[in-house]
């Protein structure tokens, strides 16, 4: 590729400050919206989204107006959450008042409203990592220089947190040291493939986010060798998120004191594998705090989801954290540095914390909603059925409540195959379009195809129940 074009296009994505975390909530709101419009079509159509016809209309309705307000309809995105959230509450008072026969109510394993945020916030990370790189993706979203509140910082904060948060640490599956280590291999292989392909081609990339060498991958992998370590003596639920907070406090202080300026700073040289790999070394201890925070807060959704009442339990005690998370934030503000995903730093911590933890209330209240939305049509068809004495109504046979959208499913059947192929479409698409210089509506068909080849080949995969896993 170009050396001129390359350079230009790293002045591209670098340099920018970001947004402000409400308006970040607003860019993700249609996705919460969208779920709402599909479980009322759902509920007063009786959809279940199984045909081939029913998946594209899932797709449709809960991938495309996210994307488009990631992108060229992003300055209207509160529109576009009033106008989905409008239709969606039109579509279940219409529902609440038909009669059908209702679903079973199967409280799994796994939550719910876990898979969804888990599988989404995948799914809208690789909008970003593609979209970023026209200009029709505001750079207000893109990743910060420094300091800020940027979409794509959220992307690499919450992976981490959902990764501790459907961990085995997080199900109280006990491993060995010996398999912990074998898990990290695939990920350290991955960086390497990674790193020698952005050599070989010449590929754009900022050396200030993670190094001269490190990458994304590299960072998981230390975070999961680093947790384990950890955990092998912090065992209850208490003492992992007491760990996270200690973890988080503690590397601040050493950016306070030192760490920081020697990290941030431009004149330090790169001349050998610390100095030029320095952030991706250290802010690896950050993401290790936002991973033991996810698993602790793992534990309690995976004992708190068998009841609705314990689902009940879980909402108030994810909306009183939230609120605490949010508050910290803005205290920790007038003591420590700005947020910094290039450090991840304890308002990084905070932040991500405080974003995840709305998300997933707002995932399981759409949950309830669903459940009530069943649990009333149920007691319709019992009072049907009682009333009725010659010719009483026989219900149907009983389906899975509709909770997660079948994409959903399939993303989350294959979570890290979905990202990966993600990134290698990017790259695929960044070596052969200048994307710097693409009109905005060639852009959005683009990102659109390039979505929806990632969904045909996950819902595919889920359909013929194939798994890919490599450990």
């Amino acid at each position: 590729m170009e050396a001129e074009y390359q350079s230009e296009h790293t002045r591209f994505v670098s340099g920018h400050n970001g947004s402000d975390p409400m308006e970040i909530l607003l860019a993700g709101a249609p996705v919460h919206c969208s779920q709402l419009l599909l479980i009322g079509l759902g509920q007063l159509l009786g959809l279940d989204y199984s045909s081939t016809l029913g998946s594209v209309l899932e797709w449709a309705v809960l991938v495309v107006p996210t994307l488009l307000s990631l992108t060229a309809w992003a300055p209207a995105t509160p529109q576009v959450s009033a106008t989905l959230f409008t239709l969606a509450l039109v579509t279940i008072l219409m529902a609440a008042t038909q009669t059908r026969a209702g679903a079973s109510l199967t409280l799994g394993v796994r939550s719910s409203f876990v898979t969804n945020h888990r599988a989404l916030m995948i799914v809208f990370t690789t909008v970003g990592i593609l979209a970023v790189d026209f200009p029709v993706f505001p750079r207000k979203f893109a990743k910060t220089e420094t300091f800020g509140y940027g979409w794509m910082d959220l992307g690499v904060g919450s992976f981490a947190f959902v990764n501790g948060l459907v961990s085995p640490e997080a199900r109280k599956v006990k491993h060995s040291l010996k398999k912990n280590l074998s898990g990290c291999t695939p990920l350290v292989v991955l960086g390497l493939i990674r790193l020698v392909c952005v050599t070989c081609l010449g590929y754009h990339e900022n050396i200030t986010e993670y190094g001269s060498h490190w990458n994304f991958f590299f960072t998981l992998a230390s975070v999961r060798l680093l947790s384990s370590l950890v955990q092998v003596l912090v065992t209850s639920t208490k003492a992992v998120w007491v760990t996270s907070v200690a973890v988080a406090v503690m590397y601040e202080g050493l950016l306070t004191f030192y760490l920081a300026d020697w990290i941030l700073a431009t004149d330090t040289p790169r001349d050998n594998i610390v100095n030029s790999n320095r952030e991706g070394l250290f802010s690896a201890l950050g993401y290790l705090s936002i991973y033991l925070a996810g698993v602790s807060w793992g534990r309690d959704v995976f004992e708190l989801n068998k009841t609705v009442s314990e689902l009940m339990v879980m909402l108030r005690l994810l909306l009183l954290w939230t609120a605490v998370m949010w508050l910290s934030l803005g205290y920790s503000l007038t003591f420590f540095m700005p947020p910094s995903r290039r450090l991840a730093n304890y308002a990084f911590f905070t932040w991500i914390l405080a974003y995840n933890l709305t998300i997933l209330s707002f995932f399981l209240i759409t949950d309830l909603i669903v459940i009530h939305l069943q649990s009333k049509t149920k007691s319709k068809m019992k009072g049907l059925r009682t009333k009725s004495s010659k010719d009483s109504v026989k219900a149907p046979e009983t389906s899975t409540m509709y909770r997660s959208p079948n994409f959903v499913k399939a993303v989350d059947h294959n979570p890290l195959f979905f990202f990966l192929l993600a990134n290698l479409l990017t790259g695929i698409i960044n070596i052969t379009v200048e994307t710097i210089n693409t009109e905005d509506n060639t852009a959005v068909l683009i990102i659109f195809i390039y979505q929806a080849i990632l969904a045909i080949v996950v819902t595919f995969l889920y359909s013929c129940n194939i798994k890919l896993k490599c450990w």
